[in-house]
């Protein structure tokens, strides 16, 4: 056999064993040259008009295929229209709950996530407290952290101070201790008296001993009043150490402001002032004229110092003292829950708890929020 390549003359069939091809291998390669050049001379021969089609036709392979990897790579990196969507989504919710600079709104609701109207409406009540001991709640009425309460929570009250230092026990001893002195006073002078009198007869240091004994009576039964009087004026030093104190009105997450500014009204007992805050949560008035009779109510506020407890009652109806009008209901209004929100299902405001029927279980009352000067 003779190899292709060099000529050299053997009997083996499959490799040459003067120049080391395979002959199998070598005749493809051939065969693949020899096509490579078909092309290369159809390409030579071709017309100028024909070449240019096929050159044109190539580069619009090319090109085609270009732009095809391209969109291809395009769309596999970039995210299809559900994930931008959701993307975007993502960036709003979180946009929302990252709370922003001096919002009292998100803050609170981060801190005490409302899972109802009812705690909804927690987060928009006050707690209020005076210097002289008093306290009550309050409700915010705007974003512009506007509060509304009862005048009686914010403003000092002589007539009250006096009448409860007259029923304090400080005061009770008190009293009995001067009315018992006047009394061993009184007893002693007597005795003196009529020893005097039988030893001496009338002289005028019996005269004398007679006047002063007169003197202790009168005193002792001006001695109520003298308590009184005195109470009064410690009303008025404690009325004029407080007319220029602060509140202390706090949150629910127990964030507190000072208050030296308060509005009072001229009719009803309702008082407003401003908290030196931003973006407050605050109660939307709701429907007072369309209230029923057996309607569910709920009051917030911090009765006997438990601060934002939540009742619940009915409205019992409309009630008219004087020129003024009150919501009667049967949930629990106590001492702390004055000033504080009357609310409905919604967390709607409907008015304001102002005070209890004495010698009574359960029947308050509240100032309708629609009582609410306007401008107030």
């Amino acid at each position: 056999m003779e190899c292709p390549k060099c000529g050299a003359q053997q009997n083996d069939a499959e490799q040459c064993v003067s120049c080391g091809i395979y002959f199998a291998k070598y005749e493809q390669q051939l065969e693949q040259k020899n096509a490579d050049n078909a092309i290369n001379v159809n390409l030579t021969s071709a017309p100028k008009k024909g070449r240019k089609l096929v050159v044109m036709s190539s580069l619009i392979i090319a090109l085609g295929g270009g732009v095809y990897l391209a969109t291809k790579a395009d769309v596999e990196d970039s995210p299809t229209k559900a994930a931008v969507a959701e993307n975007q989504l993502t960036i709003k919710e979180s946009a929302i709950s990252k709370p922003f600079k001096n919002s009292i709104r998100q803050q609170l609701e981060l801190s005490h996530v409302p899972k109802n109207a009812i705690e909804r409406a927690r987060n928009a009540t006050v707690f209020i407290q005076t210097d002289w001991g008093t306290s009550g709640s309050g409700y915010i009425a705007d974003a512009d952290c506007r509060v509304i309460t009862n005048r009686h929570v914010v403003e000092f009250d002589q007539a009250a101070q006096v009448k409860k230092a007259l029923e304090s026990t400080e005061m009770r001893r008190a009293y009995i201790t001067q009315q018992q002195e006047i009394i061993t006073k009184i007893n002693r002078k007597n005795i003196i008296a009529r020893q005097e009198y039988m030893m001496n007869g009338a002289t005028q240091t019996g005269q004398n001993l007679r006047q002063d004994i007169d003197r202790l009576q009168q005193e002792l039964l001006d001695l109520p009043q003298t308590m009184t009087l005195r109470a009064e004026k410690e009303a008025r030093d404690a009325a004029w150490k407080h007319k220029l104190s602060k509140l202390r009105v706090s949150l629910v997450d127990g964030t507190e402001y000072s208050v030296a500014r308060v509005k009072l009204a001229d009719t009803y007992d309702l008082a407003t002032f401003h908290l030196n805050a931003e973006d407050c949560p605050f109660l939307i008035e709701g429907d007072v004229k369309g209230l029923a009779q057996g309607s569910r109510l709920f009051t917030i506020g911090n009765p006997s110092g438990l601060t934002y407890t939540v009742t619940s009652g009915v409205f019992s109806g409309f009630r008219t003292e004087g020129s003024e009008s009150y919501l009667q209901t049967d949930a629990p209004i106590n001492p702390g829950n004055s000033g504080g929100p009357l609310v409905d299902n919604n967390g709607r405001v409907i008015g304001i708890n102002t005070m209890i029927l004495r010698n009574a279980q359960n029947i308050g009352f509240a100032i309708p929020v629609t009582a609410i000067p306007v401008g107030f």
